[in-house]
Parts: C-alpha cells; sequence; structure tokens
C-alpha cells in the first residue's frame, strides 16, 4: 500500500513548548497560552509576531485575534469554525509561509475580514511580508511556490498601503 504522509510545516525554528521563560514564579510565552494549541495556529502567531526578540506580544489580545483570524471562514461568512475545517484559514497554515502570505494579501475580501488585518491593518501586513521568508519551512518536496510569488506579494501589499 502506498501511503502519502503529510508532514506538518512548523513556521518557527523550534517547538511552541520551547518559547516559555520563568518570571519571578510565572511562566510566560505563547507556550502557556491555550490559545495556541493547534499548530496551524501557533504558525499564524509566529509569522504575525517576532517570538524570538519578545516572548509576549505588547497588546494582550494578540493570541485571541491571531486564533479568531486561524479559525475565520475562507468565504468570510461566520459560519461555525468546526463545519468545515478545510474552508477555514487555518487550512491554509499549512503551506509554507511565503505562500500564505501571498495567497491572503491576493484575496481582498478575505484579507479585509480577518481579525489581525481589522485590529493590525497594514502593520501586520508589513509584519507578515517581512517574516515569512524568515519563517522554517519543513515543506515536503511536492510544495512548489511561484518563484515571482514574493514580489508579486509585496506588489499587492504596496496597492494596500495605497488604498488606505
Amino acid at each position: 500500500m502506498n501511503e502519502t504522509v503529510q508532514k506538518m510545516i512548523r513556521y518557527s525554528p523550534r517547538p511552541r513548548d520551547q518559547y516559555v521563560r520563568k518570571v519571578g514564579g510565572a511562566l510566560m510565552g505563547p507556550a502557556t497560552s491555550r490559545l495556541l494549541d493547534k499548530n496551524e495556529i501557533w504558525n499564524l502567531a509566529y509569522l504575525s509576531f517576532n517570538y524570538e526578540a519578545h516572548l509576549e506580544h505588547p497588546d494582550p489580545l494578540f493570541t485571541t485575534h491571531v486564533r479568531r483570524t486561524a479559525q475565520a471562514r475562507l468565504d468570510g461568512s461566520g459560519a461555525a469554525p468546526h463545519e468545515c475545517p478545510t474552508k477555514l484559514v487555518m487550512s491554509m497554515l499549512t503551506l509554507p509561509a511565503p505562500r500564505f502570505t501571498y495567497l491572503v494579501l491576493r484575496n481582498k475580501p478575505l484579507l479585509e475580514s480577518l481579525p489581525l488585518f481589522k485590529v493590525y491593518g497594514t502593520v501586520w501586513l508589513a509584519n507578515i511580508v517581512e517574516r515569512d521568508k524568515l519563517c522554517e519551512w519543513g515543506a515536503p518536496q511536492e510544495v512548489e511556490l511561484d518563484p515571482e510569488g514574493h514580489e508579486e506579494t509585496r506588489s499587492a501589499l504596496y496597492k494596500i498601503y495605497k488604498m488606505k
């Protein structure tokens, strides 16, 4: 029997549970957040914020926005996330980070419906465009990126900036 095992892509160089430190008697960092419990949600958090430099985002609601964005429907509808997991933003977070960024920026209706975009706007977009090339790939050999995709992503970001 010929079975294909899909390897989960992790954007961070280390597992999420290693992003923690003890301050006083309390643990802090993304490893302590139950909102980042799924690999895909952790990928979005890591893509959206530099956890290598700082273990905590300055906005205490950041992880809530990350989770809601990952659970957003690709069609922008408000249907419950458990109804069809393959139609969630979360399903795109199994792709290499540059591909995820490219697809989000190319879909303006989806982009404008995302909680991270609604809260942080073009600052979030600039951050994911900058960070996507820093993310680990761990991608299966079959995954191919459009070689011009990153340049197109930057072009789409520029157009979005001009709209604001």
